[in-house]
């Protein structure tokens, strides 16, 4: 069995992030991750912020920092154990997180809003953006502010 979070902890944790009205910067991540209830594992000061949620204990998450621009893109939160892509068994699990996370999120959230890849599922919420996603060893739910969606999208 892989450790994963439960449906209704992700609908809690993105009903956390979504409430929270802040600007996107560096300056206020450390009262936005203490709001989401999630741990900052190193320095606040560097671009790539390893983070967890207190349930899962040991599986990072990271919130991505341009320090540079004093911008925060994304807050990441890895909702499931890391598991190698040859795990069969992990894998099989990982999909029935994702299938159990998509329907909470869904009686939530209402029909995703984009399907940018089979494997990525997002849900535009304004200024913001909250995708889930099925990775190859994981399964992560991405907070997106204006910013981090043009950054990517822009890729």
């Amino acid at each position: 069995m892989i450790r994963r979070l439960t449906g209704e902890q992700v609908v809690d944790l993105a009903l956390r992030l979504e409430e929270i009205s802040w600007n996107w910067t560096s300056s206020e991540i450390a009262e936005v991750l203490r709001t989401a209830q999630l741990t900052p594992l190193d320095s606040l000061d560097i671009s790539s912020i390893p983070i967890e949620h207190p349930d899962l204990r040991g599986v990072r998450g990271f919130v991505v920092n341009l320090n540079e621009r004093s911008v925060v893109l994304e807050i990441n939160v890895t909702l499931t154990e890391v598991s190698p892509r040859n795990d069969i068994h992990a894998q099989d699990q990982m999909d029935v997180a994702f299938q159990e996370y998509l329907t909470a999120l869904i009686s939530t959230f209402g029909d995703p809003d984009d399907y940018p890849e089979e494997s990525v599922i997002a849900w535009d919420r304004g200024e913001e953006r909250l995708n889930l996603r099925r990775l190859g060893i994981a399964v992560d739910l991405s907070w997106q502010g204006d910013e981090g969606i043009h950054f990517y999208d822009n890729d």
